[in-house]
């Protein structure tokens, strides 16, 4: 991830900042997350999410 993110860019270090939360605070899996928050902005699971 880090390889596609220029933290001088203010976008792209809020970016890195709310995964480092998610992760560090939420203990959630770096990848998992940012798997469902790229489901979530291309809407992949529009209008139904999958149960399986």
């Amino acid at each position: 991830m880090n390889d596609f993110l220029d933290l001088s860019q203010k976008e792209d270090a809020f970016i890195q900042t709310f995964i480092d939360y998610g992760v560090d605070v939420l203990d959630i899996d770096r990848d998992a997350l940012v798997k469902e928050f790229t489901d979530a902005i291309i809407g992949n699971n529009y209008p139904v999410p999958s149960y399986y």
